[in-house]
């Protein structure tokens, strides 16, 4: 493990953001709302450990990556990035626009080292004007003859259906990946895992579609 980069962050706060693992309201009303609207809860990939990320396809399939920072690609409340997920992310620099999303508004000297940027001035996740900001901010390619990058074709890489999975509600698939374990404080731990505990019912609950459907055509 190492850190990368001393370079210093500034934050110009627009809103109330919390350190990263406290709650906000609109985790809340995105949790119950999970319920209720299973296709809230979709993902356009389920890959485990983040370095399980199949880059050529993730690339080859979207113009623009929003990134998760605690519990994705480092621990919650840590500053350390390991090396081989360092390595991971300048892969995906190389080939797309990415740029990370984050509830804490700690400095982050690994993202400045590695040159990813971070969404300003944005509401807090799930909020889903953030991830629309974002992607209107930081994932445009001014350089190319198509250079308008809709939020469709974006995706966003994260762990928690409750934060980051907010993004399906800008209209952006979401990735997820395994949480890492960290810091995080013992309430926001038992929400994230609500969250994909959620997901993960409304998945049987299309696997079983798919079946009877399958089996109505045959």
């Amino acid at each position: 493990m190492i850190l990368l980069g001393s370079g210093i962050e500034t934050f110009e706060e627009h809103t109330t953001r919390t350190k990263g693992d406290e709650i906000n309201p609109e985790m809340i009303a995105h949790g119950l709302s999970l319920i209720f609207k299973p296709e809230l809860t979709k993902t356009a990939m389920e890959v485990g450990k983040i370095l399980n990320l199949p880059v050529d396809e993730i690339c080859a399939n979207y113009r623009g990556l929003l990134l998760g920072v605690e519990g994705t690609i480092m621990e919650q409340g840590g500053e350390i990035i390991d090396p081989d997920i360092a390595d991971l992310l300048l892969e995906i620099k190389s080939k797309i626009r990415i740029c990370a999303m984050t509830n804490c508004s700690k400095p982050n000297p690994a993202l400045i080292h590695l040159g990813i940027p971070i969404a300003r001035n944005i509401p807090p996740m799930p909020d889903a004007r953030g991830f629309s900001v974002a992607v209107a901010q930081h994932l445009q390619n001014p350089g190319s003859r198509n250079n308008v990058v809709l939020n469709s074709q974006c995706a966003m890489i994260g762990s928690n259906p409750l934060t980051e999975g907010g993004c399906t509600r800008a209209g952006i698939d979401f990735i997820s990946v395994q949480p890492m374990p960290g810091s995080e404080s013992t309430a926001f731990k038992v929400l994230r895992q609500a969250g994909r505990s959620i997901a993960a019912i409304h998945d049987i609950g299309r696997a079983d579609n798919r079946e009877q459907s399958r089996t109505k055509k045959a």
